[in-house]
Order: structure tokens, then C-alpha cells, then sequence
């Protein structure tokens, strides 16, 4: 729990996936495993914004691709934004940066209350 509580100072979560694993473990589970640790220890950490990085695109070859691309549509279908990235290369580096400051900007703006306000 300990790692737990510095994920409760953060401001999003970005979880980055192992391209090399796609094929062989079941990534869509582990992650609504790792989901719902997350809710036990504190449901208002799901309410933080989510994106996925899948890295290791260096290694990617064309067998892989089905398997990618059903990971990225099941996390469409729950409305997460996932990018394919090489941390070695730097490949996809850059939108993954779009992603997170337009998720920071998104966070950042103010909400405004609309109230009327009747004379009496």
C-alpha cells in the first residue's frame, strides 16, 4: 500500500504496456485486475484520467499486429486513449506528450456553475 499512496498525489495514470507479452498474457485482464486493486485501496483513484502507452514498438513485427490492434480497440471501447511508443527509439514519444498535456489542460480548466439568482 505503500506504492499505493504516491498514486494518490498524482494528477493522471499512465500506464505503460509491454508489446513483448502481447501475444502470450492477457493484458485486457491484468489491467482490470490492476484496475481493481486500485479501487480497493481507493475508488477515487479511477476517477484520475488513464491513458496506456504500449511500448517496445522497436520490436513490433507484423505478427504482432492483430493482437495490438485488439488491445487498442478494447481500450477505445472504454474510452482510453492508448499510444504505441518506443521508449528506446522515441518513436510515438511525442503524441504520447500531446496526450498527457491535453488530458493536464482538460484537468486544469476551470468548471463553472450556472446558478439563477431570483430577486425576492
Amino acid at each position: 500500500h505503500k506504492f499505493l499512496r504516491h498514486i494518490e498525489r498524482t494528477n493522471l495514470l499512465l500506464f505503460i504496456l509491454d508489446i513483448t507479452f502481447v501475444r502470450k498474457m492477457h493484458i485486457a485482464e491484468d489491467f482490470e485486475i490492476i484496475k481493481e486493486e486500485l479501487r480497493r485501496y481507493n475508488p477515487l483513484l479511477l476517477q484520475k484520467p488513464i491513458l496506456i502507452a504500449i511500448n517496445k514498438m522497436d520490436i513490433y513485427d507484423p505478427s504482432m499486429h492483430r493482437s495490438v490492434q485488439k488491445l487498442q480497440e478494447y481500450f477505445d471501447r472504454k474510452g482510453i486513449a492508448s499510444f504505441l511508443i518506443s521508449a528506446k527509439t522515441g518513436k510515438g514519444i511525442e503524441e504520447l506528450k500531446e496526450g498527457i498535456l491535453k488530458l493536464w489542460s482538460l484537468k486544469k480548466k476551470p468548471a463553472f456553475i450556472e446558478q439563477n439568482i431570483s430577486a425576492q
